[in-house]
């Protein structure tokens, strides 16, 4: 960032390790999005979106007083996991999406599923 953008951008490097996080969150909505359309689950999305933001603002207003713009990218990154991840839970339809995404997170499995 420094290199590209100066100096007085040098706070956006930390904010940007902050946000690359998010993008596990963010693959994880677009593989469930395939699967909300399979098993006709549309209102699954809006009740999913609805929840991050709430969560977004509330870990907003909570964050961005204490660690200024680092907790602004660390709401967005709970957010993202609460839309795009933990939500599922909480609907008995989406349950099994839900243990199938927890699945994907664990280390060992990734690790087997590499070597291969």
């Amino acid at each position: 960032v420094n290199l590209l953008y100066g100096m007085q951008y040098s706070e956006a490097g930390s904010v940007l390790m902050i946000h690359i996080w998010g993008g596990m969150f963010v693959a994880l909505g677009v593989a469930a999005g395939g699967w909300i359309m399979v098993e006709n689950l549309q209102r699954l999305t809006a009740k999913n979106a609805a929840s991050g933001m709430v969560a977004n603002v509330i870990a907003n207003y909570i964050l961005i007083p204490k660690i200024g713009i680092n907790g602004a990218a660390i709401a967005t990154v709970i957010s993202l996991g609460i839309a795009s991840y933990l939500s599922f839970f909480f609907y008995k339809k989406g349950r099994k999406n839900f243990y199938l995404m927890s699945r994907a997170f664990n280390p060992v499995r990734m690790a087997v599923n590499f070597r291969r």
